[in-house]
């Protein structure tokens, strides 16, 4: 159980009394003395008193119970002293400075000290009220707003905006040679003028020296030395070729010292310019040197003198220029009548001697398997894969032994294909009198091949003299001249770079026929001739 004292409860119901009473008395004795200024007022008022009010400031200036004269005076003073003005202070420590003399052209003291005079007055006399307010509290007075002038105002803080505010500086970099430079990130600074102009123009109506002003920021993204490194730098990449051996170009490697970088990076102000070595890497294979590689090397060549006959000539010359820079690539196959084509008179081809049936006749095209002959030969000495071939009937001179490739559009055909890593280039053409074929293409050994051939049989041909009603008494005339036939068998010798032979080994069996040799004799004279009395030729050129 709690029991109260009835004493306590008294004493504090008494103290609540006497604060009531004290401010009872203090409210009352402020009222007396308002009203006794107020009486005062009145008969000041009565008076036409010519000083201001007390406790009215204009601009800091203390200008109670002056005169207008007194406080003109002071206020110009004042103005005169504090020309320094507004002070505006932005984040990051930029500043603005206006002076008064920037923004007010036609401020008037005497009418500021009017404006103080005239506080607190109606009509010239004083209101007692206000007279007793101010007898008791501060006023402060402000010059009227048309005395700044607020083009002025607007034109000196466009121009300080222009020293004040900084474009948004992102981070970037670029690559410049041997020389990588680096931009560093700086917040922009953008001012809001009409906002600037009413805190400036606010601070002149009321004496402000020093205020701040915090415009809109624009931060940039972040850039770091890491991700400039992990952008700028790279791997060397060597030359290659893709699958067609069109050549993919190199790549320098690039790279810096980060830990350099970084550091110069870390002292820079914002916005600052960093400049950074760069270091090239070369590859093992440059491009260059990848398409010097192609076609670098002569695997084989072949040069053969062409006849009189010019019609020959002509056609080997057109076969020529239908095989010339033809390129194989690994493992392509070359069809030497798919490349030539067919040949016919519209294509400029003539009718020059060829063997048809053990016979020489003139054909459209002949002598062009001089062209596929070469190109075979030079197959040969550059190893490269024969796929079909087939020997002249008889024996051609224009390559060794064994060693020749007949062709006919619709018959014999000659194919083989590229069996070298890098691609190859036919190139074949006249030259004056003569043929020239090689085969262009890139060596990836020191070894090399000889080609060389054995007689395995000979066959002879035989005279023989047949009766001809063409022929005159007493003369002869050759219907062909005797070819002696051969069984040819070729061989493909390997050496290594020092003429020791690695390899020899059977390349082709090439069998060639014989031709009779044919004497026409007038009827009836045959018994006048003995046999094998004519002297044949050994080979013919068709």
């Amino acid at each position: 159980m709690k029991f109260v004292s009835s004493g306590s409860s008294n004493g504090k119901a008494k103290k609540k009394q006497n604060k009531r009473n004290g401010a009872a008395r203090t409210f009352g004795t402020v009222i007396a003395v308002i009203i006794v200024l107020i009486l005062a007022a009145s008969a000041f008022g009565a008076l036409r008193c010519t000083t201001i009010l007390p406790n009215v400031r204009v601009y800091g200036v203390e200008v109670g119970g002056m005169s207008v004269q007194e406080a003109q005076a002071a206020i110009s003073s004042k103005l005169e002293a504090s020309d320094s003005g507004v002070r505006l202070s932005f984040l990051g420590g930029a500043v603005m400075e206006l002076t008064r003399s920037d923004t007010i052209s036609d401020y008037d003291a005497a009418a500021a000290a009017e404006a103080a005079w005239n506080y607190g007055r109606r009509n010239g006399k004083v209101i007692p009220l206000r007279f007793a307010l101010s007898a008791v509290s501060d006023k402060e007075l402000f010059p009227k707003s048309e005395t700044i002038d607020g083009d002025a105002l607007r034109r000196a803080i466009s121009k300080k905006a222009d020293e004040v505010n900084s474009v948004l500086v992102e981070g970037a970099y670029s690559v410049n040679g041997s020389s990588l430079t680096i931009i560093k990130g700086a917040v922009g600074v953008l001012l809001d003028e009409d906002e600037a102009y009413r805190i400036v123009r606010t601070a002149f109506e009321r004496g402000e020296t020093d205020v701040r002003y915090a415009p809109s920021e624009n931060a940039p993204k972040p850039l770091t030395v890491e991700e400039i490194y992990s952008m700028v730098c790279r791997e060397a990449h060597d030359a290659e070729f893709d699958d067609d051996f069109n050549v993919i170009k190199s790549v320098e490697g690039l790279t810096f010292d980060i830990e350099k970088a970084r550091a110069l990076y870390d002292k820079a102000e914002d916005g600052d310019v960093i400049t950074v070595t760069l270091t090239t890497i070369e590859p093992d294979i440059t491009t260059n040197e990848l398409s010097a590689l192609l076609y670098r090397d002569i695997l084989a060549e072949w040069t053969s003198e062409l006849t009189n006959n010019e019609v020959r000539s002509t056609n080997i010359e057109l076969a020529a220029k239908e095989v010339n820079g033809t390129v194989l690539l690994p493992g392509e196959e070359f069809s030497y009548n798919d490349v030539v084509g067919e040949r016919t008179a519209e294509r400029g081809f003539g009718a020059a001697a060829a063997y048809a049936n053990g016979e020489t006749v003139y054909e459209i095209g002949g002598g062009i398997c001089q062209v596929s002959s070469s190109i075979y030969y030079c197959c040969l000495i550059a190893d490269m894969d024969i796929l079909t071939r087939t020997c002249h009937l008889y024996t051609a001179s224009y390559v060794p032994l064994g060693m020749d490739a007949t062709v006919s559009w619709g018959g014999p055909e000659f194919k083989f294909a590229n069996s070298s890593d890098y691609p190859i280039k036919i190139e074949t053409r006249r030259e004056g009198n003569m043929l020239y074929c090689a085969l262009l293409g890139t060596k990836t050994t020191d070894e090399y091949i000889e080609m060389s051939y054995e007689i395995a049989d000979i066959y002879k041909y035989d005279t023989l003299y047949v009766e001809d009603e063409s022929v005159s008494p007493g003369r002869t005339k050759v219907k062909t001249y005797g070819i002696t036939g051969y069984k040819v068998i070729s061989y493909k010798s390997r050496f290594a770079a020092d003429g020791t032979l690695i390899s020899r080994e059977e390349e082709s069996v090439s069998i060639y026929s014989k031709r009779d040799h044919v004497i026409l004799v007038a009827p009836g004279e045959i018994h006048l001739y003995a046999p094998n009395e004519a002297t044949p030729a050994e080979s013919a050129q068709p």
